[in-house]
C-alpha cells in the first residue's frame, strides 16, 4: 500500500500504479493518507 501524507506523494503514487500496470501486476494497490481524502 501507499500512504500520502504530503501532496507531492500523489504524483509518485501515480508513477507506481502505472508501473505496476505496465508490469501486469494483478494484486490490489491500496492508496490512502491525508492528501487522498476529501
Amino acid at each position: 500500500g501507499l500512504s500520502g501524507l504530503i501532496t507531492p506523494s500523489l504524483d509518485e503514487m501515480i508513477v507506481v500504479a502505472k508501473e505496476m500496470q505496465r508490469l501486469n501486476f494483478h494484486i490490489p494497490l491500496l492508496i490512502g493518507g491525508a492528501t487522498t481524502s476529501k
